[in-house]
């Protein structure tokens, strides 16, 4: 029997703007559907073939039928780049180490934040598109938002669909994404969470011996939260620095700035990571688990997702080309439970592609901190401070005030 959680293994070793990846660390891609809006939030999501995808699925790696104990993903980098051989072959190693930490990210920033200047971190870009590549998409929700005209925002809320945006109410303590906030339209809409939590504390930053499987994680807000719970809470790093965990904020989180420096994976990373590993029946330790090994390859022929430069749309660094189908198709329920990333337009291309845009300033280097960390001068991470210092995020005129003290 296969242990479920979900391994990673390399053959050789070892930002503020949004990227873009179609489906949700807390969620799976494809789960929502953004070129179609209904009532301000993203549709539901569909697979290649058009047909919904449930709020509960699960997106497995590329290559996964359900049938295997190893799923090998290999990972290449185009022989036209080689400066991104080192920074994918980094961005392999963490997602291998599979190892959730906090204080992952003394710099990184909310969707609400301004967006500074500077130049993007290669892999820590990388590193984000490689969790789409795997199945994995943003814990944060999009919505037209009525505060900005109706204008589309990526927001800190935790990912849903089906909803109305009079329903996305920050709650009692002013931090978005954490456990109090509500999604019920004041006209009856209710949002359909999509953010997988733990049943236990609904805290997405806790590192422990949980078991992570469909008896212990869950994405009902109306019969799994614990007390004290009204939705489910996501790894922002302002909830994160109001539950204790300095510097932390989830990987997959839609926005990867220019100051961002990922050093390492989240729980709220991981555990969706170790979810994909339980298999169909979602339970852990059970003979249907798998275990997924992802190898850096230097021949594009062999491998199953390549990380390129290409042509990117103003504002956007970062893209992954990924597709999902229903991995049992026979027969498939109304409302498939499991799916596999596959290849946009494939084939061809016969790989899931990864894009950082050509044109943006790049830094290939390790991971280093900028920008005043070593210091201790924190005076260019934010955008503003009130004078009762608390943090002030105001892209385009939409303030959103942290009630929290800055990390």
């Amino acid at each position: 029997m296969m242990n479920r959680a979900v391994r990673f293994l390399v053959l050789t070793g070892l930002l503020a703007v949004l990227t873009v990846a179609p489906g949700y660390a807390g969620a799976y891609a494809r789960v929502i559907n953004c070129s179609q809006v209904v009532d301000g939030f993203c549709d539901q999501g569909v697979d290649r073939n058009g047909a919904q995808m449930a709020a509960f699925a699960i997106v497995h790696p590329p290559g996964y039928d359900g049938m295997q104990a190893t799923v090998i993903v290999n990972v290449c980098t185009s022989a036209s780049d080689p400066q991104l051989v080192g920074p994918t072959q980094g961005a392999v190693a963490t997602w291998n180490s599979l190892n959730p930490v906090v204080a992952n990210c003394p710099q990184c920033l909310l969707p609400e934040d301004p967006l500074p200047m500077g130049m993007f971190h290669a892999e820590s870009l990388i590193l984000h598109e490689l969790g789409h590549a795997l199945g994995l998409d943003h814990p944060n929700l999009l919505f037209e938002d009525p505060a900005v005209g109706g204008m589309f925002v990526h927001t800190s809320f935790s990912a849903a669909y089906a909803g109305a945006p009079t329903g996305v109410l920050i709650g009692a303590d002013g931090v978005r994404g954490s456990r109090d906030d509500f999604m019920d339209d004041l006209f009856g809409s209710t949002a359909v969470n999509i953010h997988w939590f733990r049943e236990a504390d609904n805290d997405p930053f806790i590192v422990d011996g949980e078991t992570i499987d469909i008896d212990h994680f869950s994405r009902s807000t109306n019969t799994m939260l614990p007390p004290g719970s009204t939705w489910a809470a996501n790894g922002n790093y302002c909830h994160g620095f109001q539950l204790g965990h300095s510097r932390t904020q989830a990987v997959m989180y839609s926005v990867v700035p220019t100051t961002a420096t990922f050093g390492g994976i989240t729980a709220d990373d991981a555990n969706m990571v170790k979810m994909q590993g339980a298999g169909e029946d979602r339970l852990a330790n059970t003979p249907d688990d798998y275990i997924a090994q992802v190898y850096w390859v230097d021949d594009c022929q062999q491998a199953d997702v390549e990380v390129r430069f290409g042509a990117l749309p103003p504002g956007v660094p970062g893209s992954t080309a990924v597709h999902v189908v229903p991995t049992f198709a026979s027969p498939p329920p109304p409302l498939a439970r499991h799916f596999t990333s596959v290849p946009q337009g494939s084939p061809p291309p016969a790989r899931i592609i990864v894009t950082l845009k050509s044109d943006a300033n790049w830094d290939f280097g390790n991971l280093v901190f900028q920008d005043g960390f070593e210091t201790g001068d924190t005076s260019a991470w934010f955008g503003g401070v009130t004078e009762e210092g608390l943090r002030v995020f105001s892209p385009e005129g939409h303030p959103y005030f942290c009630t929290v003290p800055p990390p």
